[in-house]
């Protein structure tokens, strides 16, 4: 079911595998071992650990079965979740188990025998993060409505209603850079912070309002993202902090030229916010090759053998894991069935990237 071998499910290749069971809050990586196989190991593990009740699975177990039931799964698969619900019902009724759907559309387990169900089931961290991503991509979502339907008046009307009309839209504006900024890539941020409104002025209204209007279609792909990414509500769209890319720009060093270093970071995180996974891990390979020089080596193996104990476990995690990712996306060869990778892919070496570029500029400095 899990896999989708079912044809009742959607089916799931390796990397989906993998970014199942994150979606659980489960920390299982597909190692690319026979999917049935792996995951039937991976289940069996998760049957062993404790539950809210005697009565009831795993909590972990819990989660799967809550998980495999998303709507969306099954409406962008053109599958009945109906029909699934039943299929996996006749297989817990060897247990005196049941599922169904409750009134929020997720499946539950209960215990026909007792009361009990899961329902109690407390909150993952992926559950409540998914909870806040909807709240503020509703709100969001009803900004750029208002945006667009919002009504100015012009410039020989009443004063009053002038000064209405502008303080208005700079509350309007207010929120978009509050909500909208911490999902947006960089450059819409500050292209959104540069959006000011004097409320004495109406004129300044009607050009804030051009560039908000400019800004509409990055804000929308953003959401877009923000919700297939699954990236927790005041979450960063980005690998490299954009402060730490300034601290670069504003290196003076005679050692090295920083520039191609700047830009690749720069690109780094605008195909990450972009939802562009292969090109942001490909370039963050780049890195790897390109700054050696910058530790006084000739390839990033050697900069991992001549780091200290603490970095050399984290840019291990770089060479030996990164650039392995890297390595199979790039020489892969087109097959009768493609996968493209997942941001699950790249967020678990995000710390240890963004280490390696504070490293680079503690030692340019």
């Amino acid at each position: 079911m899990v896999i989708g071998d079912n044809p009742l499910f959607p089916y799931r290749s390796s990397s989906f595998i993998t970014r199942f069971f994150s979606r659980c809050d489960l920390n299982y990586v597909h190692d690319g071992s026979t999917r049935c196989v792996w995951t039937r190991t991976v289940l069996s593990e998760l049957n062993l650990g404790p539950g809210v009740s005697p009565n009831l699975p795993s909590t972990a177990i819990l989660r799967v079965i809550d998980e495999l039931f998303d709507g969306y799964e099954f409406e962008k698969h053109k599958k009945s979740i109906q029909d699934a619900l039943q299929d996996l019902s006749k297989l817990l009724s060897r247990e005196g188990l049941e599922a169904y759907l409750d009134e929020d559309d997720r499946c539950r387990i209960r215990n026909k025998k007792t009361p009990r169900n899961s329902s109690a089931l407390p909150q993952s961290s992926k559950e409540t993060g998914k909870s806040m991503r909807s709240s503020r991509k509703k709100m969001i979502t009803g900004l750029v409505d208002d945006a667009r339907r919002f009504r100015f008046c012009g410039p020989s009307d009443d004063p009053d209603e002038q000064m209405a009309v502008t303080t208005a839209f700079r509350h309007l504006v207010i929120q978009f850079q509050r909500l909208a900024g911490p999902i947006l890539p960089e450059r819409a941020v500050s292209q959104l912070k540069a959006i000011n409104v004097d409320v004495d002025n109406i004129y300044s209204a009607y050009e804030a309002k051009a560039e908000l209007d400019a800004l509409l279609p990055d804000i929308e792909d953003a959401l877009a993202l923000y919700d297939e990414a699954g990236m927790a509500a005041g979450g960063n769209l980005w690998i490299i902090d954009p402060a730490l890319i300034s601290q670069l720009e504003a290196l003076e060093s005679s050692i090295v030229d920083v520039a191609t270093l700047i830009r690749i970071c720069k690109e780094i995180n605008s195909s990450y916010a972009h939802g562009n996974v292969l090109a942001t891990v490909l370039l963050m390979r780049t890195v790897l090759n390109h700054i050696p020089p910058v530790f006084g080596q000739n390839s990033f193996e050697q900069v991992v053998a001549n780091s200290g104990k603490s970095l050399k476990e984290s840019f291990g995690h770089l060479e030996n894991g990164l650039r392995k990712v890297a390595d199979f996306h790039a020489h892969r060869k087109i097959a009768a069935s493609e996968f493209y990778p997942s941001v699950a892919q790249v967020e678990p070496f995000k710390p240890q990237f963004e280490l390696l570029i504070h490293e680079v500029l503690r030692l340019m400095k």
